[in-house]
């Protein structure tokens, strides 16, 4: 069995979090504190990079979904990124459609930010055609 590792990066109302390794109801223990962190400190956003993840159980997208509600409740966004062809079937079988889901940090970044003059929620409205 493979661990997880868990890189976190904190900016202004914002939580980074790069997961590597295998994501597992073993190992998602860090992830489950890094979000706790997240919602203590009251984030507007939190982006998960997948690029590096070899696997995901369904513990850790349990994880995964508890923390997008929480944000959800608070105004905030979760948005994940860079996930592999794996990890982004594992979803669409799910479907968790419902998530952000963003092909790469820089657009990630554009999810998660809100529109001018509103909340983090008005962002994805106001760039729908």
């Amino acid at each position: 069995m493979g661990l997880l590792a868990i890189d976190t990066v904190w900016e202004d109302g914002l939580c980074r979090m790069a997961l590597s390794g295998e994501a597992r109801l073993e190992t998602i223990s860090g992830f489950d504190r890094v979000a706790r962190e997240a919602e203590a400190r009251g984030a507007n956003a939190v982006l998960v990079d997948l690029a590096a993840l070899d696997f995901m159980d369904s513990a850790s997208t349990g994880s995964v979904l508890r923390l997008h509600l929480a944000m959800e409740e608070h105004g905030g966004r979760l948005v994940l990124h860079s996930p592999p062809p794996l990890i982004r079937k594992l979803f669409d079988r799910l479907g968790l459609r419902h998530l952000r889901v963003a092909e790469d940090l820089s657009s990630a970044r554009a999810q998660a930010s809100p529109a001018p003059g509103g909340r983090a929620d008005d962002a994805e409205s106001a760039s729908a055609p």
